[in-house]
């Protein structure tokens, strides 16, 4: 069994922040890379759960920054990984996600975009066995 399938996880949560951090790195190849930092919000029986996310892919790097944004629902799938330093002598440890897969919710639209409301349903036909069809407007 690979070691890469005992470390996925795939999370939701909201974006915290309506910017992002850019590390901006030479590949092995010295090529200008950048990576981006943020955080999301996975409520957890009504407390918030603050996760890091850190985005090394390019290409999920450049969708992250033209697609994602405050607010927004999506569904980060990647390694859980914990690194540790120490500073004055007391060791501190950092756990994040290092995401190879950022996609956006198509929930999250539907959250944000207008106030939410209750459906306002009006019956349009009767048939003869008592079965209603409703007709919803946003």
């Amino acid at each position: 069994m690979q070691s890469n399938f005992l470390n996925r996880i795939r999370i939701y949560g909201f974006v915290v922040s309506e910017s992002f951090t850019i590390i901006e790195y030479k590949s092995k190849y010295n090529i200008n890379e950048k990576a981006i930092k943020f955080t999301i919000n996975n409520m957890q029986n009504g407390n918030p759960n603050f996760i890091e996310i850190v985005v090394w892919n390019p290409t999920v790097v450049d969708y992250v920054l033209n697609n994602i944004k405050r607010l927004d629902l999506v569904e980060i799938t990647g390694k859980l990984l914990v690194n540790s330093y120490t500073k004055d002598d007391k060791k501190y440890y950092k756990t994040y996600i290092k995401a190879n897969r950022v996609l956006l919710s198509k929930m999250s639209k539907y959250h944000f975009e207008k106030p939410i409301q209750q459906p306002v349903q009006q019956p349009i036909q009767q048939s003869n066995d008592n079965v209603y069809s409703f007709f919803i407007e946003d």
